[in-house]
């Protein structure tokens, strides 16, 4: 591996002991390359679709799309008959009492 060494001062070094606040440069060969099909991919802007795909996205657009304009033709959910349904309940003669409690047990938890 060919390296320099320099000092503080940028002056080269040549017995090979670096000092502190010394730096080293290593040479590296760095080539560019032709890219690949998927690093192309990569790259920012439109991508072009081929024949096969464009197709393939036309159809699930197609069927996307007729499928959300058929969907008010379903039956709707069934529903409760009205006999059913839960009347609602009046709380209970000690819950305001016992919700009182509660609220001054915790406001003076602190202080246990």
């Amino acid at each position: 591996m060919n390296y320099e060494a320099f000092d503080r001062d940028g002056k080269p070094i040549t017995n090979g002991n670096l000092p502190d606040g010394g730096r080293i440069r290593v040479t590296a060969m760095l080539m560019d390359a032709a890219p690949s099909p998927l690093q192309a991919m990569h790259r920012p802007g439109f991508v072009q679709l081929s024949d096969e795909h464009a197709e393939a996205r036309e159809t699930a657009l197609a069927d996307r799309d007729r499928r959300l304009s058929e969907a008010w033709k379903q039956p709707a959910p069934i529903q409760a008959p009205p006999a059913a349904k839960i009347a609602p309940t009046t709380p209970a003669a000690g819950a305001d009492a016992g919700h009182a409690a509660r609220i001054h047990r915790l406001e003076n938890a602190w202080r246990s």
